[in-house]
Formats: C-alpha cells, structure tokens, sequence
C-alpha cells in the first residue's frame, strides 16, 4: 500500500497499517499472528465498535495472552503469538522462516511432553508442555493452522528476504566441527558430557559435514592442540583455516537458578562474531540432553538444512545426559570397557532402551549367548512405545539370540519392504544366510545390495568371501580398486585382500600383510592370522601350521575375538591329535565358546568325532540340552541331534548315529553333516553311501576356505574319498581323487601319513582311462 493510503480488513492490520505507514513484511507477520490469536482462542486479539475503534486499539492497547483466554494454549505458543504482535516491527520476529521453525519446535516438543520456552530476559527453557494436539486438533483448526502457516512461509519469505537478506553463510556439505564447551556449573562432570552430546547430534545432520571424535583428536595434535573441551577461538580458527573448514562450534553451560543455561554460537572461518547463536535454559539436570537436542535442531535448520529432515530426527531415548555419554562411548574397540559403560549406562537410566540393545550385541559379540537373549529381552520388553522400525529391529535381535533364525529371516524380509533405504535390512539377511546357513549364493545378492548402499570394510568383507566360497576369483580385484577409490584406506584395503591371497595360495602375501598388522596393531590382525593358518594348512604345511596356530590363538585371545578363537583352537586340538604324542584332550578354552553359544557347539561335534573324544562334547550337549525344550527353533532341535548322532558314532553305535544322522543331512548344505555321516557309512562298510555323502561335500572346491572349517580335513577327505573308490573297484574314480589330492598337497610336508600312500596307491594303479570323471 502507498503511505498515507488504508487498505484491508481493520482487525487484521499492523500498527503501522492502521497509521497509513509504508508497510513490509514485518506487518504480514502481525496479520499472521492476529490470525493465530483468533484461532486458539475465537476471538481477534484487538477489536472495537467500528473500524477506527478497532485500528486505535491495535495502535494503542495490548492484548492479553491467548493462555488467559484459553488455558490448554502451551506458553511457547503463547510466546510466539506475543511476539508476532509487537508494536514495534523491529521487535517482532525478523524472518518467517524464524517464525516457521518456532512453531514447528513448539509442536514437536509439545507432542513429546516437553516444551522449550523463551523467558522474559529470552533465552529459551524446557518446562512440561499443555498438550499442542488438544488445542489444535486433528481436523479443520489443524489444517487452518497448517494452512496459514504455509501461506505465510512462501509469501511472506519474499518479501523478508528482500528487506532483510540474510545468510548464515554456511551451504551443503560445508566440514565444521565442535570446539571448547565452557563450564561454570561447579560440576565439572557436566562439561565434557554437554559438548559430546552437541557433537554427536550435530552429526546427524545431512547438510553439514562434522569432523569429529578420532579425526578431529588428530587435527588437533598436529596443530598442538589438547583435550577437544580446552579448544577456544584462536586454536578452532587455525584449524578451520589449514584444514578446509567452514566453521566451528563453541558453547558454554553456566549454572542458572536450580537449573543450567546453555549457550552456543556457530561460527564462519573469517568472522570473529557468531553467523548463528542460540541460548536455551534446562531447568533441571534432566532436561539438559532434551534442550540440547532442541538447540542442535535450531541450529541445523539455522544453517540451511531442510526442515523436514531436521524435524524426522528422533529425541534421545533417554533424558539421563550421564547415560547418553556413557552411551556415546560403547564404541570402543576394547570388549571389557565397552560392556563396563553399557551397563553403566543402563544403571543410569534403567529405562535406556538403546543401551540393553547395544549391551546385548556386545554379549553376542562375545558368544556370551544367554546374556545376549537376556539384554535383548529387556530392549524388546521396553520397545512398545518405540517408532515401528526399531521395534521390528529389537524383535530381529531377540530371534537372533533365541537361535530361532527361519523366523529371523522372515522378519528381515519384512523390514527390507518396509524400509528400503536401510542398508542394515539386506547386511543382517545376507550374514545370516552365509555365516550361519553357508550358504554364500543366497547371501551374495543381499550382500552386493548392502554394498552399493554404502561400501565399508565391513559390508565388503562379507561380500568378498561369498564370491571367493563360489570361485568367482577375478571380481575380487574390480571391488578393491571401487573401495579405494571411494575413499577405503589402503590398510583396509590391505586386510581384505589376504582372502584373495588365501584362494591364490599367496602366502608370502598374507605375511607380508600380517607383518603391517602386527607393527600397527587392529582388529584386522584376527583374520589376516587365521589367513595365514588356513593357507599353510591348505597347503599341507602342518608342522608349520602348529606354530602359526599358536600365534593366531594369543592373537584372538588379546582381541577376545571368539569365533576366531574357536575355530584355532579346535585347529590346535586337531594338529595334536594328528601328532599322536599324548592322548587327544580339549582345554576349558577349547571348549567354552561351545558351551556359552550353540553357533560354535557344531564344529566341536564334528572335531570330536575325527579324534573319537567323548567326554566334551557329551558334557556341553548336556549344557544346551535344557534349551531345546524351551526352544522352538530347528536349528537349535537339529544342531543337538547332529551333537547326539556324532556321540552316538564316538560310542561305536553306528546304526542309531545312522538314524538319527540320515533326515539331518538330507538336502542340507551343512558340510560337516555329509562329513559325519559319510563316516557312519564308512564305520557300517556301506561304501557306495560313504561315497555319495563325501561327493555331495566336495563338489565345490572352494567350501574348503570355509572359516569354521579346517581346510587341511577338507583336502584329507579326497584322499578317503579316493579309498572308498577303491573298495568299490572303480579306479577311474579313485585316480581322479587321489590326483585332486596329491595336487592340493604338491609342496606339502613329505613325512605326512595319507600323502605317502596316496602316492603309493597311484603307482599301483597306474595309467587308467579317465573318461566320465568329474
């Protein structure tokens, strides 16, 4: 409108239209929060018996809060609807995207139960909400409400942005990072936890890039740096400048009345003033995490990132700021420390769901599978009022470790419909089927899927063994250079790259890597020693073996990498048992894995029957036996068969191993089910069924790099395989068999038993034709 000129309806008009002034969009602002008034309590907040009564009271008189009006309006709303109808434009909200972002915090907080309010001096508090939902509804004042707000957002912004242009500076992508937080509580406690929990949401946001936990420790020892909470202006500047940044955060927690307040400023390289501060106060030390999470949120939308993403970010599931950091920290590489702060963290906050997930997975890590069932329990029994994705995935958990994994599967095949996007649906599904089934055709297209959904080590590791157990060798390589040139380091890279060694018998490879691991200690090291093992076993190196076994067994026991230590373990019993010095016996070490988690009870069934020791396994069956009747799961009801079948063979009872055997191997791709079986058939001389038992396990030359199986039994079963053919007086089979074997064992130690009379029988049997011979 021209000034001087009155144009619209008088209840809704700004204090400078109602005076004839020059208007902007500060007074669509007053309009808007007119509007919002009527709304929530049915009248207009400034009204007269004519039009000029109605414009000199907008001019002249305030009006009450909307709350006195109507009591369920929350105090946010309250705050927001006041400010909207300053007199003075220069008071009112300056931009609508401000304005969008308060309402849009005012009802995501108020649905939550807490409410971030401003206090008359301004910075924001956290205080119970009225319930947003009973004052708007669900139906048409809802929708009016939305509505308004919409309309406002498009054609107010214009109008703001052309008066008052302003940029937080910051664009997609930029990389900044969370410097000092400083603390006058008197609780010192509180700092340290304050700028982490700011770190950690920071992180989440998809707009910015933040350097954080190892990565900025290592900027910061280049740049003579401390501890990342002692970080103050000048040091962030530097490292913004040298390191390509964008910009830093630096906060402080001050003690206020019974509460805390909380500052923080989000600072551009360059500017020695703040681009975005924000103020929040917590009034208690339960409400901190909360208000923290509200002020993460702001700044997020303050810097340009869409508010619909920011508003999809979930609240901590805890209001424990102790329990979060406790929480936080349950990363470490170190199974004691991460078990010591899970279970700290949930002593703090007895209700953190998250935490008795998390402890339940390290348990589970550890082949601690009772404990695993129990912490999973608890986060499935507090999971009712979780969003529906993480319900289903603490239920996917409680299968897992109640072993109940045809269920399991059935779950996973529902959340990948349900949630496409999350990589972790096809991951769990393809391990499942390969770690637990062996059944690497199955896992491969879930695992190539996770992988192009995000290329990790850990994702492309599995992949990578699917495609080796199928002898697809040559793709190995194409994968590799991918990773690297995504931005996989060459020392992952590096780790990978033994199993590639392994196939190829490219053993000077994997000690060339293993040197690397062992002057630069990871958790890689694990596997690039079982590597090393597997090979020389392959290849027939046994006395070698003995003592890479040794090292591998220190090894996994340093890195407590159960599984590992399991499989070398038996390894180490086996080879002892192949020397013939002392009578064959398991440590307890040997033997625990086994007794604490069914996944291991089957490979010390089968090593059992190979050195005919019955007092283990009949003592761990005992151990388990008690869980099959409270299980539903087959696999639980079929691997403790498998352990009585094997007992059963030990104790010279061939029939009944026979009967109980014969439906376990039928149409299974467990290996070591037709390995025990064939030996029953063997035992009752049934040489034709033996030799379609060891058939059926060794078409597939390349299960012999199997990780819980001994390659070196695997190569032996074509030298027994090559006997049964004998027995039954087909030489042409027994030939190809022998030579399979005699190749696999080319350059193996000369002195080994079934190696000399391999060749023995060879030279009896002489040149034969080999027509029709696989």
């Amino acid at each position: 409108t021209r000034e001087g000129k009155i144009f619209g309806t008088a209840s809704y008009m700004s204090p400078e239209q109602a005076r004839g002034k020059q208007v902007d969009a500060r007074s669509d602002i007053f309009s808007f929060g007119t509007t919002l008034y009527e709304m929530v309590t049915g009248n207009v907040p400034f009204h007269g018996k004519t039009d000029m009564d109605t414009l000199s009271s907008i001019i002249k008189d305030e009006a009450p809060l909307a709350s006195q009006l109507n009591d369920t309006v929350p105090q946010e709303l309250d705050r927001i609807i006041s400010e909207c109808l300053e007199k003075d434009p220069t008071e009112r909200y300056l931009h609508t995207d401000q304005l969008a972002a308060d309402l849009r915090k005012a009802k995501r907080v108020t649905d939550s139960g807490v409410q971030v309010v401003r206090t008359p001096s301004g910075p924001l508090a956290v205080a119970p909400s009225s319930g947003w939902t009973r004052l708007v509804g669900t139906g048409t004042r809802r929708t009016l409400l939305m509505a308004a707000l919409a309309v406002l957002v498009v054609a107010g912004s214009v109008a703001v942005w052309k008066f008052w242009p302003v940029s937080s500076g910051f664009k997609s992508g930029d990389r900044v990072f969370v410097a000092g937080f400083e603390n006058t509580t008197g609780r010192p406690e509180l700092g340290g936890p304050v700028r982490s929990a700011f770190e950690n949401m920071l992180s989440s946001s998809s707009y910015l890039e933040v350097i954080a936990g190892e990565a900025l420790e290592e900027l910061l020892r280049e740049h003579g740096g401390g501890a990342t909470s002692e970080i103050g202006y000048e040091l962030a500047e530097t490292v913004c400048r040298e390191e390509d940044c964008a910009g830093f955060l630096l906060g402080k927690i001050a003690a206020q009345d019974a509460g805390f307040r909380l500052d923080a400023s989000l600072y551009h390289i360059g500017k020695r003033h703040a681009s975005i501060s924000r103020t929040a106060t917590a009034p208690s030390g339960e409400d901190v995490l909360m208000t923290v999470h509200e002020m993460v949120l702001d700044l997020r939308e303050a810097v340009g990132e869409a508010p619909q993403t920011v508003s999809a970010e979930p609240q901590p599931r805890t209001h424990s700021l102790l329990a979060y950091e406790a929480y936080r920290l349950s990363d470490s590489e170190d199974p004691d420390e991460r078990l010591a702060v899970l279970q700290q963290a949930v002593e703090l906050d007895p209700e953190f769901v998250d935490a008795y997930a998390d402890l339940a997975e390290a348990y589970g890590a550890l082949g601690w599978w009772r404990e695993y069932r129990k912490f999973a329990e608890e986060a499935y029994r507090r999971s009712s009022n979780l969003p529906e994705d993480l319900r289903l995935w603490n239920e996917i958990q409680l299968l897992d470790a109640s072993y109940d994994f045809e269920t399991e599967i059935d779950r996973l095949r529902r959340y990948q419909l349900l949630y496409p996007d999350d990589s972790n649906g096809p991951y769990w599904l393809g391990w499942l089927y390969l770690f637990y089934y062996q059944d690497p055709a199955s896992a491969e297209p879930l695992l190539r899927k996770t992988c192009q959904m995000d290329l990790r080590r850990n994702t492309l590791g599995p992949l990578i063994s699917t495609l080796l157990l199928q002898g697809k060798i040559d793709e190995v390589p194409r994968l590799l250079d991918k990773f690297r040139a995504q931005g996989g380091t060459e020392r992952d890279a590096a780790g990978l790259r033994t199993n590639l060694h392994l196939v190829r018998g490219n053993l000077k490879g994997i000690e060339e890597t293993l040197d690397l691991f062992e002057r630069e200690p990871a958790l890689d090291i694990n596997w690039v020693a079982h590597n090393r093992l597997s090979a020389l076993l392959a290849a027939g190196h046994l006395a070698e073996a003995g003592h890479a076994a040794s090292s591998a067994w220190r090894i996994a026991q340093r890195w407590r990498e159960v599984e590992l230590g399991h499989t070398v373990g038996l390894i180490q019993a086996w080879l002892a048992f192949r020397d013939g010095n002392d009578e064959p016996r398991l440590m307890a070490k040997q033997t625990e894995p086994a007794e604490r988690s069914l996944i291991f009870f089957p490979g010390l069934a089968a090593f059992s029957v190979d050195a005919s020791l019955e007092e283990p396994l009949a003592g761990v069956l005992s151990t388990h036996e008690l869980a099959e009747t409270r299980s539903e799961s087959p696999y639980v009801r079929e691997e403790l068969q498998f352990a009585r079948g094997c007992l059963a063979l030990i104790r010279n009872q061939p029939a009944l191993a026979r009967e109980i055997l014969e439906p376990l191997a039928h149409n299974s791709i467990f290996i070591r089910r037709h390995r025990v079986l064939a030996r029953t058939y063997e035992t009752l001389t049934l040489w034709h069924e033996a030799a379609l038992q060891y058939e059926e396990m060794l078409k597939n030359p390349h299960m012999k790099w199997w990780v819980r199986e001994n390659p070196a039994v695997w190569v032996l079963d074509q030298y027994r395989l090559a006997r049964i053919y004998e027995r039954l007086n087909d030489t042409d089979r027994a030939r190809h068999w022998y030579e399979r074997f005699l190749t696999d064992w080319k350059d193996a130690d000369p002195d080994i038993p079934e190696l000399i009379e391999a060749k023995k029988r060879m030279a009896a049997l002489g040149e034969v034709e080999k027509a029709g011979v696989r």
